[in-house]
């Protein structure tokens, strides 16, 4: 979140020391620092080998994004409706958060830009009810590239200040960084 790449590395690295699997984590510090390659192995390689429903629940998202990231949308959509379908048979409000990002973030891909508001939107709220103020803000930041898609640069604007405003106070540095790139 604060972008202390080498301080989550660590943190990655004592974890599995103590027998914890590193991933999803690891594979998305990897995507953070432009190694896409790594984290496409890695997402892949431990997606292959969670079989419980419950547990894919917490790797899928961040094979979405990864995925989509190594240019693969036919990959994530495949997780993205895999994800979708363990929301829908359990009552966790967390997966369905997850999964209404995850339809976002596809359909933003797919350039279907009023079905990635319509995801992202419902995200966002479904963030802000379960108190996650940084899962809201990133998904801020998406809707704010649907809106500017869309035409409507006001709306944009005005999201892209509201995930500003909860990075900034949880010192979130990269996405920081990604706002700003936004903002221009």
């Amino acid at each position: 979140v604060r972008g202390d790449f080498e301080a989550a590395e660590s943190a990655y690295r004592e974890a599995s020391r103590h027998g914890r699997e590193p991933q999803p984590g690891l594979a998305l510090l990897r995507l953070a620092q432009g190694k896409t390659d790594a984290a496409e192995a890695a997402i892949r390689r431990v997606l292959d080998e969670t079989t419980a429903a419950g547990s894919r629940a917490s790797v899928l998202p961040a094979y979405v994004q990864i995925m989509l990231a190594a240019g693969d949308p036919e990959a994530a959509g495949d997780a993205c409706r895999e994800l979708e379908g363990i929301a829908g048979s359990q009552d966790v409000p967390a997966i369905g958060a997850m999964a209404a990002e995850a339809r976002g973030r596809v359909a933003l891909a797919g350039e279907n830009h009023r079905g990635a508001l319509a995801s992202l939107r419902r995200a966002a709220q479904a963030w802000q009810e379960l108190d996650a103020p940084y899962e809201a803000a990133r998904v801020r930041s998406l809707v704010a590239l649907a809106c500017r898609e869309l035409g409507d640069e006001d709306t944009a604007t005005l999201e892209l200040e509201g995930a500003r405003a909860v990075l900034e106070e949880l010192e979130a540095g990269p996405d920081l960084a990604r706002i700003d790139e936004l903002a221009l």
